[in-house]
C-alpha cells in the first residue's frame, strides 16, 4: 500500500514485487476492510519484471462485488497476496494494512503569533497531526503557502509584505489521509 491511512474516498495503490512471476504480466490480490469482509480481488498489472501494481477507491457505503472497498471511519484495511515461493521458503500469506481515516482534522487557537511591517507569524493548532497550509492576500486570499510536515501545533512566517497594507489570511489543515478543512 502506499499510505498508512486513506480517506473514505481515497484511491489506494497496491504494489508487489516477486520476482518469481516476472514477464506472467499479471498478478491477484485481495482486499478487506471491517465493513466489506468479503474480499475485493485487484488484478495488478506488470510494470519493472516482477513489479505489479494496480488501484482501487475507497468508498463509503454498503459492501458489494463493485470493484471499490466499502470502508467506513477507524476500519483497517488488510491487502493479502499468496506468495507461491516466499524467498525460496516455500508458501506464504503476505499482507499489508493501512487505516481508514474519513475525519478532517480540526483547527482551533488560531492566532498571529507575530507581526512587522513586511511579516506575520500566524499560529493555529489542530487535534491531529496535519500540514500546514495558510492562505493570504490583499482582500482576497489568493496566495499561498504549506509546510508538509505533519504537527499539531502550526506556525506559518508570511514574509515579503508590502508595508501600510492590510492582508487578509485563513488557514487549511490535511491530515495523512488527505482530509482538509479549511
Amino acid at each position: 500500500l502506499d499510505s498508512a491511512s486513506y480517506g473514505c474516498a481515497a484511491t489506494m495503490t497496491v504494489v508487489v514485487e516477486d520476482l518469481d512471476l516476472a514477464g506472467t504480466g499479471t498478478t491477484l490480490v485481495n482486499l478487506v476492510s471491517d465493513t466489506e469482509t468479503t474480499p475485493e480481488s485487484l488484478t495488478l498489472t506488470e510494470g519493472d519484471p516482477g513489479e505489479f501494481m494496480g488501484t482501487m477507491s475507497t468508498t463509503m457505503g454498503s459492501p458489494s462485488p463493485d470493484g471499490q472497498l466499502q470502508v467506513n471511519h477507524g476500519d483497517t484495511i488488510t491487502v493479502t497476496y499468496l506468495d507461491a515461493d516466499f524467498g525460496g521458503a516455500g508458501p506464504m500469506t503476505v499482507t499489508a494494512t493501512a487505516d481508514v481515516d474519513c475525519n478532517a482534522p480540526v483547527i482551533s487557537n488560531v492566532s498571529v503569533a507575530a507581526v512587522s511591517d513586511t511579516w506575520v507569524q500566524i499560529g493555529w493548532t489542530t487535534d491531529e497531526p496535519s500540514k500546514s497550509i495558510i492562505h493570504y492576500g490583499e482582500g482576497t486570499p489568493s496566495m499561498s503557502d504549506q509546510s508538509e510536515m505533519l504537527v499539531t501545533d502550526h506556525s506559518m512566517l508570511i514574509e515579503m509584505l508590502d508595508e501600510c497594507t492590510t492582508y487578509v489570511f485563513d488557514v487549511e489543515a490535511e491530515d495523512a489521509a488527505g482530509n482538509t478543512v479549511r
